[in-house]
């Protein structure tokens, strides 16, 4: 498995753990799983994700706003 390293905004950061704290702590999600964990699965959700024809070339909003 590769080892990445990205770089964050701290702001951005500390929204995601919030968040996370607040999914598990409503049993939404595993209390053992970690940062790392739960960007894989978002990443394998997304790149998994099957493209829309009549999107081709033009990115998510999420995409827009990461240029």
């Amino acid at each position: 498995m590769a080892n990445t390293s990205i770089v964050i905004p701290d702001e951005l950061l500390d929204k995601f753990e919030d968040k996370m704290i607040q999914m598990k702590a409503r049993g939404e999600l595993d209390r053992d799983i970690t940062r790392s964990e739960m960007i894989r699965r978002l990443m394998r959700d997304w790149a998994e994700e099957p493209i829309d024809s009549a999107d081709e070339g033009n990115p998510s909003p999420a995409v827009q706003a990461a240029d």
